[in-house]
């Protein structure tokens, strides 16, 4: 869990760009602009250090 946190932000981010790219025009595309804003909202970071902070607790 703490690596995909640690990579989360960087590979969610372009995975999400590649399927915005390729649904473009389509009506996958909303969906996944909301999803896409979604993650961008996610602080991945906070996320990761919570969970450090209880592991270490």
């Amino acid at each position: 869990m703490t690596r995909l946190l640690h990579d989360g932000d960087v590979e969610a981010a372009d995975a999400l760009d590649t399927l915005l790219d390729l649904a473009q025009g389509t009506p996958l595309a909303t969906k996944l602009e909301r999803v896409a804003a979604a993650v961008a909202d996610c602080d991945f970071d906070a996320a990761l250090a919570a969970l450090q902070q209880e592991r270490l607790a």
